[in-house]
């Protein structure tokens, strides 16, 4: 499932979000979107959210928990949970280079 049916699924307020989401297709590992109902954990907690892993430089792993434009939250094991804003994190996505295959026609 893309970002976008997801957050339709289980987070429908960050559906605009998820849309801009899906063009950084080829540089996000996985996504997730919750909280969903029956789960035995939600790692976002209740609040409707979309969860990002991403890879940062030197091989660190990112977990990005959006839940809101202003709302954004990177997790990482070597550091405290930081800020992010939603377009800060599309500026880093940007920025990433990207595998050949998304650049089939």
């Amino acid at each position: 499932m893309s970002c976008t049916e997801l957050t339709a699924k289980y987070a429908p307020a960050l559906l605009h979000l998820a849309e801009q989401l899906d063009a950084f297709d080829a540089v996000i590992p996985s996504w997730a979107a919750g909280p969903v109902p029956d789960a035995e954990s939600n790692p976002g907690g209740t609040e409707p959210h979309i969860l990002l892993e991403l890879f940062e430089d030197r091989g660190i792993e990112a977990i990005v928990m959006i839940y809101g434009e202003e709302s954004c939250f990177v997790h990482t094991r070597h550091a405290a949970p930081y800020p992010i804003t939603f377009q800060g994190l599309i500026n880093y996505l940007k920025q990433l280079p990207q595998p050949i295959y998304a650049f089939m026609d």
